[in-house]
């Protein structure tokens, strides 16, 4: 993909629930070394404090820049969605499903209006050592791909 001009992209988040910010930071950055390692991301994009379910478009609205300052980040999602909306070619990396969204309708709306946002990677190896890839083309156009991103009904579990 890279020799056709995509941009890989990784994204993290992490739920609002964590106990400390000590512990998002360090998590959040182990995930950016693991999207840079498995993936050969060019770049990381994080949201700190998001929920799953949040929509994408209004992720990070109110920065949190001392946090965003302790990261291995290239910034938070509404930087990742200036970023994208100027590239031609993005593929988007993400640890789980649940790592980019669980609301299936919020997630198509953020496909048709990133048409530049080529495909979806969502890296399970922690917990099946797989990897799925979608098209961007294949998830707008075939609701069962689409809700595979709505299956996460509890916490998976790594393998051991």
């Amino acid at each position: 993909l890279k020799d056709e001009n995509h941009r890989i992209i990784g994204y993290a988040r992490k739920s609002k629930n964590e106990k400390d910010d000590d512990s998002r930071i360090r998590l959040l950055n182990q995930m950016a070394q693991k999207l840079e390692e498995r993936s050969l991301v060019d770049m990381v994009f994080m949201s700190p404090t998001t929920n799953s379910n949040e929509p994408i478009s209004s992720r990070d609205i109110s920065k949190d820049n001392e946090m965003m300052s302790q990261l291995k980040a290239h910034g938070d999602t509404q930087v990742l969605l200036k970023y994208i909306s100027n590239e031609e070619k993005i593929v988007i990396v993400t640890i789980d499903y649940a790592g980019l969204a669980i609301n299936c309708e919020d997630l198509q709306v953020f496909l048709e209006d990133h048409k530049n946002n080529k495909r979806i990677f969502v890296d399970l190896i922690p917990y099946t050592n797989t990897v799925k890839m979608y098209t961007s083309e294949e998830l707008l156009n075939n609701p069962k791909k689409l809700k595979a991103f709505d299956s996460r009904k509890h916490c998976l579990q790594r393998s051991k």
